[in-house]
């Protein structure tokens, strides 16, 4: 019998994956925060990326958790 998955190409590599799975710094989400454009929403919510850079130094953190806690799940 052949797996069904045996058909499916294998886009990822280990080496993508680890790369993927890493623990996110915070520079690199504040890296990514700097140059979002300021007046764009990132969702329902409203809130611009004004906000965001705005009150950074209060909220990075969570932010961070936040991508952390989506690696996780």
């Amino acid at each position: 019998m052949v797996l069904a998955s045996s058909h499916i190409p294998k886009l990822v590599d280990s080496d993508h994956n680890e790369a993927i799975m890493r623990e996110t710094s915070f520079s690199e989400v504040e890296g990514s925060v700097t140059y979002m454009p300021r007046n764009k929403a990132l969702g329902l919510n409203g809130f611009t990326m004004d906000v965001f850079k705005a009150w950074w130094s209060f909220i990075g953190r969570e932010v961070i958790e936040v991508v952390e806690e989506s690696h996780r799940k």
